[in-house]
C-alpha cells in the first residue's frame, strides 16, 4: 500500500510571531500547533498542560 504525505499550509505569520514570542518556542514548532487549530497561548498552554 503506498502512502502519501498530506502537507499543510502555513498559518498565519503574524499569529506565528506571537506565539514565538509568547512561547519563546522554535517557530517550526509554532507553525505546527498552528495547523493544528493551536492559535492562542491559552490554547498551547491547554495543550502541553503547562501549571
Amino acid at each position: 500500500m503506498e502512502k502519501r504525505w498530506v502537507l499543510k499550509s502555513q498559518g498565519d505569520p503574524e499569529v506565528a510571531s506571537r506565539l514565538v514570542a509568547d512561547l519563546r518556542i522554535n517557530p517550526i514548532l509554532v507553525n505546527l500547533l498552528i495547523q493544528r487549530g493551536i492559535t492562542t497561548f491559552d490554547d498551547a498552554k491547554r495543550f502541553f498542560d503547562l501549571r
